[in-house]
């Protein structure tokens, strides 16, 4: 049987720790489903998604809280709500930090371990202290 990198091992459980501490983060932040203010199974979202280069995944001011449903319509397209997630973010940031998040999500990152602590303990102050932007 083939073991597991220890490197790899340790860099999962740093960014699995980073993504609990952030989605709790929005969770404390936004409190409700920010479409349809239901408090019922909210699950956090990205409004622009970068899975493939994982460049802006960590950015915290482009996360919304959505209910189960909200967040199902965002996935398939339903309803338009991928767009109304969208207008959340810009009205929240303003439409200077959506150009610059898409331009991100075409960057490439590797986040180093550092970096993932870092950003865990940044996560689990935010929204308990007033702050709520992510520093790169």
């Amino acid at each position: 049987m083939r073991q597991k990198s220890l490197v790899k091992t340790v860099w999962k459980r740093a960014f699995r720790a980073c993504e609990r501490a952030m989605i709790a983060a929005v969770n404390r932040r936004d409190k409700v489903c920010q479409i349809c203010k239901s408090d019922f199974v909210l699950q956090a979202d990205h409004a622009i998604v970068s899975r493939k280069h994982l460049s802006t995944f960590f950015e915290i001011r482009q996360m919304v809280l959505l209910c189960r449903t909200c967040h199902g319509h965002k996935t398939w397209k339903n309803f338009g709500t991928e767009v109304r997630v969208a207008e959340i973010v810009r009205k929240r940031e303003g439409v200077d930090f959506i150009n610059w998040v898409q331009q991100q999500s075409r960057q490439i990152k590797k986040w180093s371990v550092e970096e993932l602590e870092n950003m865990t303990e940044y996560f689990k102050g935010v929204a308990t202290n007033g702050g709520n932007h992510v520093a790169h």
